[in-house]
């Protein structure tokens, strides 16, 4: 459900990265060996210009992390410097823009909280179907 949030915002709001519009600005390169070149690697080449609103980076880490929250505590605060680090580096590794991570992190928000319901009404759906089988004799 996530991802099919975000993949609407980026049909409603097709934003082009930071480096699309604003590659003037970064005039000093990352450095990270392996890790760079993989990044440079994947946006040269698999990267789309459109598909920065929502951040799936930031809202997929979030609903990980309010579930762990939820069902397994301990689980939650391990995650913390990697969750809190990954809404960093989207910003710093020059894939998103700031509000992107943000709103990929309400996106998140909006999803936990509407998820249950919708569950629901999916089960009273497909509950509503009787097989043949089913018919009280």
């Amino acid at each position: 459900l996530m991802n099919i949030v975000c993949d609407l915002g980026f049909l409603m709001y097709p934003v082009a990265g930071p480096l699309a519009y604003i590659k003037s600005q970064y005039t000093v390169p990352l450095e990270g060996y392996l890790w760079t070149s993989i990044g440079e690697y994947l946006r040269q080449n698999w990267q789309f210009v459109g598909g920065t609103i929502p951040s799936p980076h930031c809202a997929n880490a979030t609903v990980m992390w309010l579930a762990a929250y939820r069902f397994y505590r301990p689980a939650f605060w391990a995650l913390a410097p990697v969750i809190l680090s990954l809404y960093a580096s989207t910003v710093y590794c020059r894939y998103h823009y700031i509000t992107d991570s943000v709103t990929g992190i309400a996106a998140a928000l909006l999803v936990w909280t509407i998820a249950p319901t919708l569950r629901n009404a999916w089960n009273g759906v497909i509950g509503s179907f009787k097989s043949p089988g089913d018919s009280a004799t």
